[in-house]
């Protein structure tokens, strides 16, 4: 089985991006989409080039896969501060996943890793698209695979805060409660030196550290060096799921990377 998670920077770099997607798909059984924007006309629709119905487009090029999505909140937007992207009417922001229709899913499900009740974002500003998490089940030689998909908070910088200390228990609970074998990925927006990431390293086997990976972000993404923010995204799996192979390609199709797990 093949697993492709990447974080797809709101579609900037559309055309890239659908080639990419395109170009994988035979061969990739399961895609984890995270920042994607849903709902909207095809034109461009902000000054940044962000596509409205990327979902959509993507869905469009995937004929063979099933799409899942995970809404943000309504009105969310791609960041609360200084000159970020508040989407036109109509347009949703969220996280997907894309499964082979030929998987054969026993549950599908999703949830926000903070209290619904709560605004966990910096500045008290409410409304950015992170904090989502979503799961596809199907069966595995364990007995059962849970493949889940995180955007994790967005509280301007990476380091533990509260609010992330408490995703990660939520996570751990939730892997937890189901049998067999646990894949983690996705864009947590978290270094790699925090207690967030270090309770899950203690009951999942960390592929990036595993892999000695420097970075998972390319040279799309401007600000690397100024702030040290090399690492993002992370995949994790239990003890029971032999892995075939991880790699992070070197291309440019987003600002990070995409996350290739390949799996038997």
């Amino acid at each position: 089985m093949r697993i492709i998670s990447l974080n797809l920077w709101a579609g900037t770099l559309f055309k890239p991006l659908l080639e990419y997607i395109k170009q994988e798909a035979e061969q990739t059984d399961i895609f984890c989409f995270q920042e994607m924007v849903f709902h909207g006309p095809a034109e461009q629709v902000t000054k940044h080039s962000i596509r409205g119905n990327l979902y959509a487009e993507i869905a469009a090029i995937l004929p063979d896969h099933n799409g899942y999505k995970r809404l943000a909140p309504e009105g969310s937007q791609f960041g609360p501060f200084g000159d970020h992207v508040v989407p036109e009417e109509g347009v949703r922001l969220g996280i997907s996943i894309f499964a082979k229709k030929d998987l054969p899913l026993k549950n599908t499900g999703e949830f926000f890793t903070y209290p619904e009740d709560k605004n966990p974002f910096a500045g008290g500003k409410p409304g950015l698209m992170t904090g989502n998490f979503q799961y596809i089940q199907l069966p595995h030689s364990a007995g059962l695979l849970t493949v889940g998909s995180l955007h994790g908070l967005w509280q301007q910088h990476k380091k533990d805060t509260p609010e992330r200390l408490e995703q990660s228990r939520l996570l751990l609970d939730f892997f937890r409660q189901q049998t067999g074998a646990k894949i983690l990925l996705g864009d947590f927006n978290l270094e790699p030196h925090t207690e967030s990431i270090a309770m899950i390293s203690r009951e999942l086997r960390n592929l990036i550290t595993e892999n000695e990976i420097f970075t998972t972000r390319n040279a799309q993404y401007k600000d690397m060096e100024r702030y040290k923010d090399y690492i993002a995204d992370y995949a994790f799996v239990s003890k029971d799921v032999k892995v075939k192979k991880f790699d992070l390609p070197p291309i440019e199709v987003s600002d990070h990377l995409p996350l290739v797990l390949e799996i038997e």
